[in-house]
């Protein structure tokens, strides 16, 4: 009974192993149009429900390695961008365009690569898909802003992250008072 828990551990371990080594880790799939609609549309906000929200999304774009050439994967997920950007909930917005990197190498060097991938991801909107340049700003933040601190080379900590600039909505509050007196006179 020993030696079939051994093999199977072992079993078990060399799988994990094998997978590890050759199989590479998972990579997210890139996200639709109607995703990064629903993270970046203009909202109606109560002001109840405290903060100010940020309407924001991080997007998988891969650029080739020291580079701020985009892969082809990139540019499906910049293709997704652009056609959520065009649509009839983002039109008349205007977005920031930030790059992140991980903190492989020197972070002055990390934030030129940021800004250059940044100001990558616009002209490829802009040439692609046709967005004017006056709603896109490119910025880079370099490793400023690691989305996994735990872990500063982690691959999600390279990433594009696209900021809707205008301002939420505000709704008025609703005057309790004037409706209960409606109410009660008949109104």
């Amino acid at each position: 009974m020993m030696k079939v828990l051994l093999r199977v551990g072992l079993v078990m371990v060399a799988s994990v192993w094998f997978s590890s080594t050759f199989v590479g880790p998972t990579v997210a799939e890139p996200l639709d149009a109607n995703a990064i609609i629903k993270s970046l549309a203009p909202i109606k906000y109560l002001p109840r429900h405290g903060g100010m929200p940020k309407r924001a999304v991080d997007l998988e774009v891969k650029f080739k390695v020291n580079s701020a050439k985009l892969t082809t994967r990139a540019r499906h997920q910049l293709d997704a961008l652009g056609t959520a950007l065009q649509g009839k909930r983002l039109k008349s917005s205007s977005f920031e365009i930030v790059g992140h990197t991980d903190a492989s190498g020197k972070a002055s060097y990390n934030l030129s690569l940021s800004q250059r991938r940044a100001a990558a991801v616009v002209a490829y909107l802009k040439q692609q898909h046709g967005i004017k340049t006056a709603r896109l700003k490119a910025d880079g933040k370099g490793e400023s802003y690691l989305k996994d601190p735990l872990n500063p080379r982690a691959s999600a900590n390279r990433r594009v992250e696209v900021i809707n600039l205008n301002p939420v909505q505000v709704q008025a509050q609703p005057d309790r008072d004037k409706e209960i007196n409606n109410i009660l006179l008949g109104r």
